[in-house]
């Protein structure tokens, strides 16, 4: 999936929100249509570079994996809003 798809993705995830939970660093999903979208497209991780040159005297993020969206151990559906910020803002 290319970054242009999942930022679709993100927008129409987002149309769900409100104010108050756009705002929200974690979202527990409790709007029905939005738990029908998530189930028809599923968890996603993606994985990033930061595209930094590591520097010696200091740690350094070079890239990793996160979730954007997914389901916790008691089945509820998380919307990680820091990481889609922290991403794509």
């Amino acid at each position: 999936m290319n970054i242009d798809e999942i930022k679709e993705k993100v927008i129409i995830i987002r149309s769900f929100l409100d104010k108050e939970q756009i705002n929200q660093d974690i979202v527990e999903v409790d709007n029905k249509d939005l738990i029908s979208y998530l189930e028809k497209i599923g968890p996603h991780t993606i994985q990033y570079e930061t595209g930094i040159v590591p520097q010696l005297e200091s740690f350094t993020e070079l890239g990793g994996t996160v979730d954007l969206w997914n389901k916790d151990i008691n089945d509820i559906w998380i919307i990680k809003n820091y990481q889609i910020k922290r991403l794509f803002q």
